[in-house]
C-alpha cells in the first residue's frame, strides 16, 4: 500500500505542500503526531527533515503499519498510539476524517485542538461532498490501488464551521491536486 500511495504522490504534490511548510517551521525536539494509514509516509519525511523530532503514530490500519515496519520503520522506532493524547507540535492527518463516522468526528477535532501546543499546526486534508451526505459510510475504491475503504463524505462548510466552533484558526484551505471524480481539500489550522 505504501509503494502505490508513493506513486500516487508523484502526480498529486500538493497534498503535502501543507506539511513542507509545517516542517521548515519546527524546531528540533518537536513532538509530531502522524494520524491514519496515509500519514505513514509523512511520519517517515519528518523524521529525516526535523532533528529529533519525537514522531508518533495513531493508526489502526494493521496492513498499513504492518507494511510500514516492513519498508520504512524496519526496527519499529515510531511508536504507535490508540488516541491522540499529550502535547505535540504538529498533527498531520491526510484523508483520514473521511473515516470518521460523524458521530465520532467532533471528538476527535476537540481532542485534537486540546493536544496543540502554542502555535502548534493541525493540517489534514479530506474528500469532499458537494453537499451534505446523510448516508452511513459506504465502501469506496482507493484511487491509487485496489483496496476499499469505509468512507464518510463532509461538506467544505461543515468542516470549516466545525473547526471554527472548536476554536481553531484556519490558516489556509487548498484543493488538493486530483485527476478524475475524487476531489479533496486540503485544511491548515493552528490554535
Amino acid at each position: 500500500m505504501i509503494d502505490e500511495f508513493k506513486a500516487w504522490l508523484e502526480d498529486n504534490t500538493g497534498l503535502y505542500a501543507s506539511l513542507d511548510a509545517a516542517l521548515d517551521r519546527l524546531t528540533p525536539g518537536s513532538r509530531i503526531l502522524a494520524v491514519g494509514p496515509f500519514s505513514l509516509i509523512a511520519a517517515a519525511i519528518a523524521g529525516e527533515r526535523v532533528d529529533e523530532a519525537a514522531i508518533e503514530l495513531m493508526c489502526a490500519d494493521e496492513e498499513a503499519l504492518a507494511d510500514f515496519r516492513r519498508n520504512i520503520d524496519l526496527e519499529s522506532r515510531i511508536p504507535v498510539r490508540q488516541g491522540v493524547e499529550g502535547v505535540y507540535d504538529l498533527v498531520y492527518a491526510p484523508m483520514y476524517v473521511n473515516h470518521i463516522p460523524k458521530k465520532d468526528l467532533v471528538a476527535f477535532l476537540f481532542d485534537v485542538y486540546d493536544c496543540l501546543s502554542y502555535n502548534g499546526h493541525f493540517i489534514f486534508s479530506f474528500e469532499d461532498s458537494l453537499r451534505v451526505d446523510l448516508s452511513g459510510e459506504r465502501p469506496v475504491p482507493l484511487w491509487f490501488c485496489d483496496q476499499e475503504v469505509m468512507t464518510k463524505y463532509y461538506t467544505v462548510e461543515d468542516v470549516l464551521n466545525t473547526l471554527v466552533t472548536i476554536g481553531f484558526k484556519v490558516r489556509g484551505i487548498e484543493e488538493v491536486e486530483v485527476e478524475g471524480i475524487v476531489h479533496a481539500v486540503s485544511f491548515d489550522c493552528t490554535r
